[in-house]
């Protein structure tokens, strides 16, 4: 991309963080800034919510790719150590080219004045519908989607949909049941982004673009059964999701 096109793009992918500090010292002043600033650190600091945000994607990634790579088709790939390095370089890239940018919208300020009319399935459902509709304009960028740079049909369309709603569902709850805090929706977000299984293993040719996007779809179906579980596990401990939104100082 050229530098115009970097900086409309960067740009572009805060504007939800942008516009919802905004709203928030607009409504709420500098009170309601500190808030989501609070929020954004860990106040709950068990170990458990690291190991959900950061742990999870990555071996739904790893558990996707050893089912794609199960077909003939594709190439087993070799794990390659002097790759792992990238690791926490993709993961820290991966911060500002998203998740930080949309983060603050999405967890910090819609979602606490939608929990506060509806449940937290709902609301990451409504989140997740508007999430996809934000990235429309992205599908036809050279980067910021799934679908950048391929077909934009109907059904790739739906797919890449039901992917965010599904995420949606997965932070919102994560976020309030370790809450009120942001910062393990933010990492799980980014771990799901930056897709570490890539630098476990040496590149597949020009197979490897094409086994990730098969894989994308898989590993949402892993997830959404893997927090269904984690969704009954903490309901059977009597620790109610959403009950708490993050932010209360909205009016």
């Amino acid at each position: 991309m050229s530098p115009i096109t970097l900086a409309l793009w960067l740009l572009g992918s805060w504007m939800p963080s942008l516009l919802a500090l905004f709203l928030t010292w607009l409504h709420d002043g500098y009170a309601g800034i500190k808030i989501i600033g609070k929020n954004l650190i860990a106040q709950n600091r068990r170990l458990s919510g690291y190991l959900v945000a950061l742990g999870i994607p990555s071996l739904i990634w790893i558990f996707s790719l050893l089912l794609v790579v199960r077909d003939p088709e594709f190439a087993f790939p070799l794990v390659d150590p002097a790759r792992w390095m990238f690791i926490p370089i993709g993961f820290l890239a991966a911060i500002p080219f998203g998740p930080l940018g949309e983060e603050l919208g999405w967890r910090g300020y819609l979602q606490p004045r939608l929990l506060s009319k509806l449940n937290p399935v709902l609301a990451g459902v409504i989140i997740g519908a508007i999430w996809t509709v934000w990235h429309i304009p992205l599908f036809w960028a050279p980067a910021g989607s799934s679908l950048s740079g391929g077909d934009v049909t109907l059904s790739a369309v739906a797919e890449y949909g039901f992917i965010l709603i599904v995420l949606s569902v997965v932070l919102v709850n994560i976020s309030q049941h370790y809450g009120p805090t942001l910062l393990f929706a933010l990492l799980l977000h980014t771990a799901w982004n930056s897709q570490p299984v890539r630098f476990l293993f040496a590149p597949v040719g020009d197979e490897i673009s094409e086994v990730m996007s098969v894989m994308e779809p898989i590993a949402v179906l892993v997830i959404a059964m893997i927090f269904g579980a984690l969704f009954l596990i903490w309901k059977f401990k009597e620790k109610p999701i959403g009950k708490k939104p993050i932010g209360h100082s909205y009016k």
